[in-house]
């Protein structure tokens, strides 16, 4: 539920505070900037793109006077032309603000999820370096206790994302659904329109359902991919070292870690860089029937 992903947030939040390592508190910071300037990119782009959707009728210069959005209302749309007219770009904008901030939440959340896979890397690759070829038993315990928290760490941010993922599971699937069947509407109607300013607005428009797709399913391949590297850091850490005990729950959390984690739309469709192309593939596909119909 979204009160468990916001209290693990919350708690998370207040633990990163009291990190000792400046390795641990840096450890995503290319990332940060980037999934940062994506998202104010993005926000950007889907403002822009609203604002073309409702100005570009009246760069169409007729002498009738044109609506932002086809729609039949109650009133006497002359003499209501402007109430019309605003209630439609308020509308509009709403729809905008809230999608831009919808989104920017995902991304941060999903963001938050390979921050913690990134911390446990860190830990599991430090597992082991500090014994000595005959390390003590104390030594011994110390080392199993860390793995033994990085366990811990391991299953936390798995059920993290599993609570992303009952969490978003059904909302992306609408999403997604309503994603193809208006990038394959306006791919039509941008090759049957006959006007510069129809032609800018079904173009922003297509334009930006693809980059929101991309803009889903690149962080869940972010996920996706910190996720599977968890095998690989311990692997590469000094586990030759350690206690027998110690190298048996490496191995547990090794077998774990190749099911990478998931998001998917309606358990059906798994978000990721590829699927995202199979998408929009399936997507033009739709528009050339579409066009062949029309034909």
């Amino acid at each position: 539920s979204y009160q468990e992903i916001f209290y693990r947030l919350c708690r998370d939040l207040v633990f990163l505070t009291y990190l000792q390592s400046e390795r641990k508190k840096s450890v995503l910071p290319t990332t940060d900037y980037i999934f940062f300037l994506s998202s104010l990119i993005f926000s950007v782009w889907c403002h822009a793109s609203f604002s073309l959707y409702i100005i570009g009728p009246f760069l169409n210069h007729t002498e009738e006077r044109p609506f932002p959005g086809h729609t039949k209302y109650p009133l006497d749309e002359d003499k209501y032309y402007w109430f019309i007219v605003s209630h439609q770009s308020i509308c509009t904008f709403t729809v905008s603000a809230i999608t831009a901030a919808v989104d920017a939440l995902f991304v941060m959340l999903v963001h938050h999820i390979c921050a913690k896979f990134a911390v446990l890397g860190y830990n599991l690759e430090k597992i082991g370096e500090d014994l000595s070829e005959s390390p003590s038993a104390q030594d011994e315990l110390e080392t199993y206790k860390k793995i033994v928290n990085c366990v811990k760490k391991h299953k936390e941010a798995i059920g993290f994302a599993d609570s992303m993922e009952s969490a978003f599971s059904i909302p992306t699937f609408i999403n997604l659904t309503m994603n193809m069947i208006v990038m394959s509407t306006s791919g039509f109607m941008l090759a049957n329109v006959h006007s510069i300013p129809n032609l800018v607005k079904y173009i922003g428009l297509s334009v930006t359902l693809t980059v929101h797709l991309f803009f889903m399913s690149w962080p869940a391949q972010e996920m996706m991919d910190h996720s599977a590297e968890i095998c690989e850091f311990a692997y590469f850490a000094s586990w030759y070292r350690t206690s027998q005990r110690s190298k048996n729950l490496l191995k547990f959390l090794m077998m774990r870690s190749q099911v990478p984690c998931k998001l998917t739309t309606g358990k059906l469709y798994v978000m990721s860089l590829e699927n995202f192309c199979a998408v929009l593939k399936t997507s033009m596909s739709y528009f050339t029937v579409l066009k062949s119909l029309r034909d």
